[in-house]
């Protein structure tokens, strides 16, 4: 209620955190969580982008990508990677898939340092 959000947007960013491992399968706050609690917006951005390229996902694109690190994905190619790799998907669930791919991509990548 004080988020003002729905329960189907706090279910999405819920599923989001769990992704991206922030929180749990149980939705505790992970260790990576409470980084991201207690970091600067910057460095939040940073962990982000990590555990974004280090997820499912992430790692999936960049190797459908055949790149090498977040930073070399092209945002565009978003819906190209969810027909190739999520066929099952119906076309207006691949669509908002591909839109929120490419924005985080986008807003991810000015703030990836390759950790080594």
């Amino acid at each position: 209620e004080a988020t003002g959000l729905s329960d189907r947007h706090i279910l999405y960013y819920s599923e989001a955190a769990n992704l991206l491992g922030f929180i749990s399968d149980t939705g505790s706050v992970t260790s990576i969580g409470q980084q991201m609690i207690l970091a600067s917006d910057e460095v939040k951005l940073s962990i982000t982008a990590k555990c974004f390229e280090n997820s499912h996902c992430g790692w999936t694109w960049i190797m459908w990508s055949e790149v090498e690190n977040l930073s070399q994905i092209n945002p565009d190619t978003a819906r190209r990677f969810l027909d190739e790799c999520a066929p099952t998907l119906s076309e207006s669930t691949k669509e908002r898939r591909a839109r929120t791919l490419r924005t985080w991509c986008h807003s991810l990548q000015a703030y990836y340092k390759n950790w080594g």
